[in-house]
């Protein structure tokens, strides 16, 4: 039962096999839209276009509700599942549902994680950096720890791939622990460095490559730890 004044949104399952209902009945007063959600529009048209014609049939009747099925995927490649409203989550970061170059779709990553360098030290040859000794110097190296890890957000599984520093690509060396990553550095460089570990040209796309995901998985799994900065763009 619907307690009085609360509006509803009604779910068909049209396909996901997820949440939903299988029939339509005639919804109650409360109701004032219908949804379904897409399961495969970043990789199967053919069965997209089956889930946009299931809905549309099933939602006819009830045309005078919001209706809205299309994910970000659905919304930017798929004009006839927009309906009334579209439903975007990863095109709100500015990036692809398909994995592919934002901009190829005309959007541009609103996200950037920056931090800087805590620590710089220089390993001699045979020294290491981080548990396990997974990175040891051949040769003398120096290192910059930054005070991010996988508490953090920024997974364990991500050693190897590249973040800026002082504006030059570095890569993460050694296991990223818990509260701190290193990158290896071609020279010294002071602390307090600017380290971009996501945007300004570090594309959470190489990031999922490396980490074996999918950009959904890096750019939610950012906690709460990191200080938020809200940055307003205005158009022309």
């Amino acid at each position: 039962e619907v307690p009085d004044g609360v509006r509803v949104h009604l779910k068909l399952d049209t396909g996901m096999g997820r949440w939903g209902l299988s029939e339509l009945s005639a919804p109650g007063r409360e109701v004032v839209g219908l949804m379904s959600h897409l399961a495969s529009a970043d990789c199967d048209a053919e069965f997209t276009h089956q889930q946009i014609e299931r809905f549309a049939r099933a939602t006819e009747p009830f045309s005078h509700l919001t209706r809205h099925l299309a994910n970000s995927a659905g919304a930017l490649r798929f004009p006839a599942a927009r309906f009334d409203a579209a439903r975007c989550g990863i095109a709100l970061y500015g990036l692809s549902p398909f994995g592919e170059d934002p901009a190829d779709d005309g959007l541009e990553p609103a996200l950037r994680w920056d931090s800087q360098l805590a620590q710089v030290k220089l390993l001699q040859p045979g020294e290491s950096t981080g548990y396990g000794r997974r990175f040891v110097a051949e040769r003398p190296t120096w290192i910059g720890i930054v005070p991010v890890g996988y508490a953090d957000g920024f997974r364990r599984d991500l050693t190897g791939t590249q973040v800026r520093v002082g504006g030059e690509l570095r890569p993460v060396v050694g296991t990223i622990s818990m509260d701190a990553l290193a990158v290896e550095l071609e020279r010294q460089l002071p602390v307090g460095t600017p380290v971009t570990l996501l945007g300004h040209g570090i594309g959470a796309e190489a990031h999922a490559r490396v980490a074996g995901t999918i950009t959904y998985e890096l750019v939610t799994g950012i906690n709460r730890s990191p200080e938020r900065t809200r940055r307003v763009v205005v158009d022309g």
